[in-house]
C-alpha cells in the first residue's frame, strides 16, 4: 500500500510537470520580472522540490540531485557520496528544516538527515532507528514551540524528542481500525494538539492512546471537507489554517467556528481574479494580507483584503519569467523576495521591482517593434508613443497593451524620434527624411530627403524635430544637416551650422536633444556641450562645459518648474545652470557629480516630475534627486537586466509613471510602487582556507572560537557573503585584518580576501557587506586567530639571552678597545693625527661659519716612495712620525694637522691674517720639512712640496677648497718639488689645459695626429750615425704642437700610452727597416718604453707580432726604460726584461745618474745601454766630483762591455771632454734636435751636415 501510494503521487508530480509546461500562456497586466538559478549557477539540479531559509540567512535548496546551500555566489552541495563529508542518505531531497538548536535537517525519499552543530551528519533511517521512525519516506517537517519535532513520512507521524534524542511513530487509526497514510501537513492549535494531514483527511493525535485519530466534521463543514484530499497545511498568525488540495484548490479552515472557505477555480466562470488551477504544490504568507500560492499552471498572488490575484506563469523567449509552470514550492525570504522552485530552476522576484514592467520585442507576443528605443513622447490623451529602430508604439494610458506601429501608412525607414506638438501634432525623424503625422486625423505628410527633393532639404538622415507650438520644428540630424527651421507648407524658413564657419559643423558634432527655453531661447545637447540659438535673430552661442579642450559631450535638457535647466552630460555628471533674461550671458553653472552621490559622471538623460525631483539615468542605473536639497536616491536593484544598457536621450516622465528606452526595450516605471533596498543583510564568513585546510564548518549555526595556528600556517585566505540576494552581484564588501590592515580595504563586489606571510601575532579579521543598492549592513562578520611563533624564535631568544650575558662580559673588559675603535674613526693610528673623514667633518663646519677666514695646504712629501722602498717602511713610517711632529710643533692650537694617507698631509690654518703671515707660515712650515732626520743609523734629507688654497676667496665649500689647493700642489711638484704654491686662476687654467688634453686625447690616435721625429745618436770616434731615438710628437689640428711633458702623463694616467706605445714601436719599425734594405742606418732605433707599458704581461708577445709584421730585426731595436720602473717592481720588471732579451731586443737604462740610482741594477738587469742623464751633462764640467764620477760611470760601462750614450750635449767643451773620457756615443742639440722623417733621411744620406767644425777637422 505504501509503496503503492508514493509511486503514485510521484506519477502524479510528473505528469503535473509536463501538463502545465505545455500548457498555453495566460496573458496578464502586472509583469513579474524574475531571476533564475540553475545548473550553470552551480545547482546540482535544475528540478527544484523544497526551499528553505536559515535563520542567519543562507538558503536552502532541495533538489531531486540533493540539497544546496546558497550564499548569493557559492553552492555548497549535499549528496548522496559515502566519501565525502557531506554525504546524506539520498539525493531526492523532499524537506528542509533548522531547529531551535542550530541543526539541519534534510529530509528525502529514503532518510532523514540530521547536520549537527558539531558539524556531523547523522542519518536516520528505519534500520538506524529500529523502525521507531516509521518510514524512511520524509515528507514533512515540523517544529512545535516546546521544542519537539515531528515528521510527516510515507506511513505516518513521527515525533522526534531533542532532549533524549528518541523518535516515536504514531499510526492513523480510525474506530480501532489502523491505516497506513503518508502525512503531507503537520500543525498544532491553540490548545497544543498537533493535527496532521492525511490520505484519509484530517486527523489529530490522541496523547492518551498515541494513535492518529482522523476528524470526523459534521454538517456542511463534513460535505466540503469529505471528497478533498489535502496536501500541505499552513497556519495564519489569525490562528486560520490554509489547506491545499490535489484538485479542490485551496482552502481556509477556522477550527474555532468551525468553518471554511474555498479558493479555487470555476471552470464554469472562468477569470483572471480566481486560482487558475486547483491543483494546490504550495503556499506561503508574504504578511498579512499576501498569500502566494503555486499549482498546476504557475504561481499567483493573492491580496486577501480585497481578494485580487495576479498570476505568473511560463513565458517562451522570456527569460525574466517563470521559467516552468511546474512550481512545487514557494517562499518568502527575508528582504520579501518571493523564490519559486520550478521544474527548471529556482526563481526570485525581487521585493524591490514592483512597479518596473518591460516592453520588448517577443516572437510570440510581441510588446514591442524593437529592441532599441530612442524616443518617448505623449499625446494630448496622456498615451505614449515609443520610437523605436522598427517602428513607433503606442501604449495607451492606464493599459499595459501595446498598439504595435498603429501608424499603418508610415514608412519602415530607421525611425529616431516621434515629437507631438500642442496641436496633436507628430514630427517623426528618421533616415529618409521627415513625417508630419496628425493623430486625430490620421493624415500623414512625408518629407523626404532624398537628392533634388523639393523640399530642399539635405541628403543626410534627420535625428529630431522640436516643434516650436507655432506650426515649425526645428529639425537636427548627420552632419550637414545643421539646425533646419522647418514648415510643411513653406518648406525651409532657416537652416543655420550647416557650413564650417562655425565650430558645430568644423567640429562634425551633431544634436541628441533640443529645448526650447521659457525666454524664447533654443538649447541644443550635443556631442560638444551646449550650444544656443537666439530664435529671433538666428546668432548662435556655443556653452562649453569643463574647459574648452575638453568637449563634453551631452545628451539631454530639462527645465524644470522653476525655469532651472540641468543637463546630463557625459562626463561632468548633471549640470545646473540658472538662466536669466534672453539671451543674456549671466549664466550660473554648478556641477553636480559622482561625489555628490551619482552613480557615475557619465549620464544617460534627465528628466523631471514638475513637482520638485529629476530622474536621471547613468548606463543602467537610474536615480531619484530632490531639487532643494540635491539628496540622491539610487535604485539600483530596481532593474537588473544583464547586457541592457540605458539609450542616450531616452527618458520621459507622464503622471508618476517614468520611461526609459534601452538597446532591449523600453522600461516602464511606477515611481510611487518603487521603493530603495533598506534590507540589511546577515554577513558570513564562508570560508576560512589555511594551508588547504577549511576552518569554517558545515553547518553554519557552529560558532567559530578563536584560531590558535602554527608559524608555518601564515597564508590565510577568506571567503565572505552579504545575505541579500536581490541582485547579490552588486553587493559590496569591506574588510580589514587587525593587526595588519591601518584601514577597510574596499573591495566592491569581490568576496574573498587573501593574507600571506603573515608574522607571528592576533589578528582579527572583520567584513562588512551591503545590500544590492550599496547600503551597508551595520552587521559584521569576524574570525579571531593567533599565528604562533616559530620553534626558532624560542631557540633565538634563548640563545639572545646567552650573547645578551657574554656580549656584557665582553664590554667590561673590551671598554677601553671601543673607545679606542672611536678613536680610530676619526684619527690616524700611526701619528695620532686627525683623519681624512674627521679633516673633511672639521673643514665643512669651518667652511660653514659665517665671517670665517682660513686656509687649506697640502702637503705631500717629495720622494717618499723611493725612501720606503730602498730603506723599508719601518724608516717609512718613522719618517712620517717624526715630519707629524715637526708640523704639529709649528702651528697654533686651533688649527687642525690631518694625515690623509701615505704620505699625504693637510692642515687647516683658521684665521692665518693677511697673505704675507700666511706666507711666513708656509714657509716655516716648508723650511721645518726640510729639515734633516735621523732615523737609526740612516741620515735621511726630506722636502715636500706644498699647495694652499684660501677660503672664501678660492672656493665657498670644503671640496672645492681641497681640489684647488691639491691643485697647487701638483703645479708645486711639476715645478721640481720642494716648493709652496698659492692657487690661483693660472694654476686653474693649467687644470682645464690638463683636462682638454685628457679629452683630445681620446682621438688623437685616430685621427692621425701623431707624427714620430727622429734625433740621431752620433759615434764620438767616427762622427758617424749610430742610431737614432724615435721620439713622439702630436700635432693638434687647431692648437698645433702640445709638447710631451703634457701629453704624455695624461697617456700613462689613463693608459691609453699602451696603444700609442705599440704605434710607436710599429712605425719606428717600418721607416728604419726601409733605412736598412736602402743600406743608409747601419746600427739601431731605439723608442722610450713607458713604465706602464712595460707592465703589461703581454709585452714580449705584441712587440715580437710587431716585428714579425714589419721585418725589422730585433737586434735592431733597442728600447730606452727609466729607472722609476726598476725601482717599482724589481721582480716583475727583470721577467719582462729578460724575456725582451730573449727575443735579441737591445735595452737601453735611460737617465742614468738622475734619481737614486744603483749600481746594483747594472749586474741585475740584461743592459746592453746606459744613457747617461741630461742633467749629469749639464753640471759636471764646473764639479770635479762629478766630472770623477762621469769617468767612472763611462769606465764601469766599458769594463761591462756596455755602450755609454751621453745625452743632451749642447755645448762643444761638453762634447770634447766626453771624448776625452772615451764615452761611446752622444746626442744633443750640438749635433741635431729631433727631426721629421724626412729630414732624418737626409742627415742619412750626407745631405745634412751634423758634426760640429771642430770635429769635422778631428774626424777627417
Amino acid at each position: 500500500m505504501l509503496s503503492a501510494l508514493k509511486h503514485l503521487l510521484l506519477f502524479s508530480i510528473v505528469a503535473i510537470f509536463f501538463a502545465v509546461s505545455l500548457s498555453p500562456q495566460n496573458a496578464q497586466a502586472e509583469q513579474f520580472q524574475l531571476e533564475t538559478l540553475t545548473i550553470s549557477d552551480g545547482l546540482p539540479s535544475s528540478s527544484i522540490t523544497t526551499l528553505y531559509q536559515q535563520r542567519d540567512g543562507f538558503i536552502w535548496f532541495g533538489t531531486d540531485t540533493g540539497a544546496s546551500r546558497y550564499d548569493g555566489v557559492n553552492f555548497t552541495n549535499f549528496q548522496f557520496s559515502e566519501s565525502d563529508k557531506t554525504h546524506i542518505s539520498n539525493n531526492y531531497i523532499t524537506k528542509i528544516h533548522e531547529d531551535r538548536s542550530g541543526n539541519i535537517w534534510i529530509a528525502t525519499e529514503d532518510g532523514l538527515n540530521q547536520l549537527t552543530q558539531d558539524n556531523e551528519i547523522i542519518i536516520h533511517n528505519m534500520i538506524s532507528t529500529q523502525s521507531s521512525l516509521g518510514s524512511s519516506w520524509i515528507i514533512e517537517i515540523y517544529e512545535q514551540e516546546n521544542g519537539l519535532l515531528w515528521f510527516g513520512t510515507g506511513s505516518g507521524l513521527t515525533q522526534y524528542n531533542p532532549q533524549n534524542k528518541q523518535f516515536t511513530a504514531y499510526s492513523l487509526f480510525d474506530e480501532n481500525q489502523a491505516y497506513e497514510t503518508s502525512v503531507s501537513g503537520v500543525f498544532s492549535d491553540h490548545n497544543g494538539t498537533i493535527w496532521a494531514v492525511t490520505d484519509y483527511g484530517l486527523a489529530t493525535l490522541n496523547t492518551q492512546s498515541d494513535q492518529l485519530e482522523i476528524v470526523k466534521f459534521e454538517g456542511e463543514l463534513a460535505k466540503q471537507l469529505d471528497p478533498v484530499i489535502f496536501y500541505g497545511a499552513k497556519k495564519a498568525k489569525n490562528g486560520e489554517i490554509w489547506l491545499g488540495s490535489y484538485r479542490n484548490g485551496l482552502f481556509k479552515l477556522n477550527l474555532e467556528t468551525r468553518s471554511i472557505n474555498n479558493i479555487h477555480f470555476n471552470k464554469d466562470n472562468p477569470s483572471n481574479q480566481q486560482l487558475p488551477s486547483n491543483h494546490i504544490q504550495s503556499f506561503t504568507f508574504k504578511d498579512d494580507n499576501t498569500l502566494w500560492v503555486t499549482h498546476g499552471k504557475g504561481a499567483s498572488r493573492i491580496t486577501l483584503d480585497t481578494m485580487s490575484f495576479s498570476h505568473l506563469t511560463h513565458e517562451a523567449f522570456n527569460p525574466n519569467s517563470m521559467p516552468s509552470d511546474y512550481v512545487p514550492i514557494v517562499m518568502v525570504d527575508q528582504s520579501g523576495g518571493v523564490w519559486f522552485g520550478t521544474g527548471n530552476g529556482a526563481s526570485l522576484y525581487s521585493n524591490f521591482k514592483q512597479g518596473t514592467r518591460l516592453y520588448r520585442p517577443k516572437p510570440i507576443s510581441s510588446e514591442l517593434s524593437g529592441n532599441m528605443v530612442y524616443w518617448f513622447d505623449f499625446d494630448k490623451d496622456n498615451n505614449t508613443w515609443i520610437s523605436t529602430t522598427k517602428g513607433i508604439d503606442k501604449l495607451r494610458l492606464n493599459k499595459d497593451l501595446i498598439s504595435l506601429q498603429p501608424i499603418s501608412e508610415l514608412t519602415p525607414s530607421m525611425i529616431y524620434s516621434a515629437t507631438i506638438d500642442d496641436a496633436n501634432t507628430m514630427w517623426i525623424s528618421q533616415a529618409d527624411g521627415l513625417t508630419v503625422y496628425d493623430i486625430d486625423t490620421e493624415r500623414l505628410r512625408h518629407f523626404s530627403n532624398a537628392k533634388d527633393n523639393p523640399h530642399g532639404l539635405p541628403e543626410s538622415e534627420f535625428y529630431l524635430a522640436l516643434p516650436d507650438n507655432h506650426g515649425n520644428a526645428w529639425i537636427t540630424g548627420y552632419l550637414d544637416v545643421g539646425l533646419i527651421l522647418f514648415n510643411p507648407d513653406k518648406g525651409i524658413l532657416k537652416q543655420l551650422l550647416h557650413h564650417n564657419d562655425n565650430s558645430y559643423a568644423a567640429g562634425g558634432n551633431f544634436t541628441f536633444d533640443k529645448q526650447l527655453l521659457h525666454n524664447g531661447e533654443l538649447w541644443l545637447a550635443t556631442t560638444n556641450a551646449i550650444y544656443r540659438v537666439n530664435t529671433q535673430t538666428y546668432e548662435v552661442k556655443h556653452l562649453p562645459l569643463g574647459s574648452e579642450a575638453q568637449n563634453i559631450r551631452t545628451v539631454k535638457i530639462y527645465q524644470d518648474e522653476n525655469n532651472t535647466v540641468w543637463v546630463a552630460s557625459q562626463g561632468l555628471g548633471l549640470v545646473k545652470i540658472e538662466v536669466s533674461d534672453f539671451w543674456s550671458d549671466d549664466l550660473q553653472l554648478e556641477y553636480i557629480t559622482k561625489e555628490d552621490g551619482l552613480a557615475s559622471n557619465t549620464l544617460k538623460g534627465v528628466t523631471g516630475d514638475g513637482q520638485g525631483h529629476l530622474w536621471i539615468t547613468t548606463q543602467s542605473k537610474f536615480a531619484k534627486m530632490h531639487i532643494e536639497t540635491q539628496k540622491i536616491t539610487k535604485f539600483p536593484s530596481a532593474i537588473n537586466h544583464k547586457d541592457s544598457s540605458f539609450s542616450d536621450a531616452a527618458i520621459a516622465f507622464q503622471k508618476d509613471e517614468l520611461y526609459i528606452g534601452t538597446n532591449n526595450g523600453a522600461f516602464k516605471i511606477d515611481t510611487r510602487a518603487i521603493k530603495s533596498n533598506q534590507f540589511s543583510p546577515q554577513v558570513h564568513i564562508t570560508s576560512a582556507l589555511i594551508a588547504n585546510e577549511e576552518y569554517i564548518h558545515l553547518n553554519s549555526n557552529h560558532s567559530i572560537d578563536a584560531l590558535t595556528l602554527d608559524y608555518e600556517q601564515n597564508m590565510v585566505q577568506f571567503s565572505f557573503a552579504a545575505l541579500d540576494f536581490n541582485a547579490p552581484q552588486k553587493n559590496q564588501y569591506r574588510y580589514k585584518l587587525h593587526g595588519f590592515d591601518e584601514r577597510w580595504i574596499y573591495s566592491q563586489n569581490i568576496s574573498t580576501a587573501t593574507y600571506t606571510n603573515l608574522h607571528a601575532g592576533d589578528y582579527r579579521f572583520v567584513v562588512q557587506g551591503s545590500n544590492s543598492d550599496g547600503i551597508w549592513s551595520p552587521l559584521i562578520a569576524e574570525l579571531s586567530f593567533t599565528i604562533k611563533k616559530p620553534w626558532w624564535y624560542f631557540a633565538i631568544i634563548s640563545l639572545v639571552l646567552v650573547c645578551a650575558l657574554l656580549t656584557f662580559l665582553f664590554l667590561l673588559t673590551r671598554y677601553q678597545k671601543v673607545t679606542e675603535l672611536k678613536n680610530r674613526a676619526n684619527f690616524d693610528t700611526l701619528t695620532g693625527l686627525s683623519n681624512r673623514f674627521r679633516f673633511n667633518t672639521v673643514l665643512e663646519a669651518t667652511v660653514n661659519q659665517k665671517h670665517q677666514h682660513a686656509a687649506v695646504a697640502f702637503i705631500d712629501l717629495d720622494y717618499f716612495k723611493e725612501v720606503n722602498d730602498s730603506m723599508g717602511h719601518d724608516i717609512g713610517d718613522e719618517l712620517i712620525i717624526q715630519v707629524s711632529k715637526r708640523l704639529s710643533s709649528n702651528l697654533k692650537s686651533d688649527d687642525l694637522l690631518a694625515r690623509l694617507g701615505g704620505d699625504e698631509f693637510a692642515i687647516i690654518l683658521r684665521n692665518p691674517g693677511e697673505l704675507s703671515q700666511l706666507v711666513n707660515i708656509i714657509e716655516r712650515l716648508r723650511l721645518a720639512i726640510n729639515t734633516g732626520y735621523q732615523i737609526q743609523e740612516h741620515w735621511i734629507k726630506s722636502s715636500a712640496s706644498i699647495g694652499v688654497a684660501c677660503y672664501p676667496e678660492d672656493g665657498l665649500d670644503a671640496k672645492t677648497l681641497l681640489k684647488h689647493a691639491d691643485t697647487a700642489m701638483y703645479a708645486a711638484k711639476q715645478a721640481g718639488r720642494n716648493s709652496a704654491y698659492f692657487f690661483n686662476e693660472a694654476l686653474s687654467v693649467a687644470l682645464q689645459e690638463k683636462i682638454s688634453i685628457k679629452q683630445q686625447l681620446q682621438h688623437a690616435l685616430t685621427n692621425d695626429e701623431f707624427e714620430l721625429y727622429y734625433q740621431p745618436k752620433i759615434c764620438l770616434k767616427t762622427g758617424n750615425i749610430r742610431s737614432f731615438e724615435a721620439l713622439l710628437r702630436w700635432f693638434h689640428p687647431e692648437k698645433g704642437l702640445i709638447p710631451p711633458d703634457k701629453f704624455i702623463p695624461e697617456a700613462e694616467s689613463n693608459g691609453q700610452i699602451i696603444e700609442i706605445g705599440y704605434w710607436v714601436i710599429k712605425q719606428a719599425c717600418i721607416t728604419a727597416n726601409q733605412w736598412h734594405q736602402e743600406g743608409l742606418l747601419k746600427g739601431s732605433v731605439s723608442v722610450n718604453i713607458s713604465p706602464v707599458q712595460l707592465s703589461q704581461p703581454d709585452i714580449s708577445e705584441k712587440i715580437e707580432a710587431i716585428l714579425v709584421e714589419t721585418g725589422f730585426p730585433a737586434e735592431k731595436l733597442e728600447l730606452e726604460i727609466t729607472e722609476s720602473l726598476l725601482i717599482e717592481n724589481v721582480e716583475t720588471a727583470k721577467k719582462v726584461l729578460s724575456q725582451l732579451h730573449d727575443l735579441k731586443i737591445r735595452l737601453s737604462l735611460d737617465d742614468f745618474g738622475k734619481g737614486y740610482s744603483s749600481l746594483n741594477y747594472l749586474t741585475r738587469f740584461p743592459l746592453n745601454t746606459l744613457k747617461i742623464d741630461k742633467g749629469f751633462i749639464d753640471s759636471f764640467l764646473d764639479n770635479e766630483a762629478a766630472k770623477a764620477v762621469l769617468k767612472n760611470i763611462i769606465n764601469l760601462g766599458n769594463d761591462l762591455k756596455m755602450q755609454i750614450v751621453a745625452e743632451g750635449i749642447e755645448t762643444e767643451m761638453q762634447l770634447i771632454k766626453l771624448i776625452q773620457y772615451q764615452c761611446h756615443t752622444g746626442q744633443g742639440y750640438i749635433f741635431s734636435p729631433a727631426v721629421n722623417t724626412q729630414s732624418a733621411y737626409k742627415m742619412l744620406t750626407g745631405e745634412t751636415v751634423l758634426l760640429p767644425k771642430f770635429m769635422q777637422n778631428k774626424v777627417g
